[in-house]
């Protein structure tokens, strides 16, 4: 997934990837160096490891999130992995959730997408 960010300086932001009310990774609290208007990346990776109901299935989840700042043309990355095998559940339809989420209401902080691409192999 990539997009356009802008942040206060000191801001936090916090990335949740889940399905339903199932959560696969948290990324965060980031603190956040001023951007306006730059871009960030998030990558995911998914590895199942186990099929079955909640208790049995289990997934591991795998990212990093990068973005610009003002300050230079460095990128700011986060990376975090984490392992569901206790609510995860392949027996049922699963939808991807991304949701991003700052810890202070401030016109300067923003994200939203341009382009997400899902590949799924076997």
């Amino acid at each position: 997934m990539t997009g356009h960010i802008g942040s206060n300086n000191i801001s936090n932001l916090t990335i949740r990837i889940k399905t339903g009310s199932v959560t696969l990774g948290t990324i965060g609290p980031i603190n956040m160096a001023t951007a306006t208007n730059q871009h960030f990346k998030l990558n995911l990776n998914f590895t199942i490891r186990s099929i079955g109901g909640a208790g049995v299935a289990s997934i591991m989840t795998e990212g990093d999130f990068s973005y610009s700042k003002n300050a230079s043309t460095a990128f700011e990355q986060s990376i975090f992995t984490n392992q569901n095998n206790s609510t995860f559940d392949t027996t049922s339809s699963n939808t991807l959730d991304i949701t991003a989420q700052w810890d202070s209401t401030n016109s300067a902080n923003s994200i939203y997408s341009e382009i997400f691409t899902l590949n799924k192999v076997y």
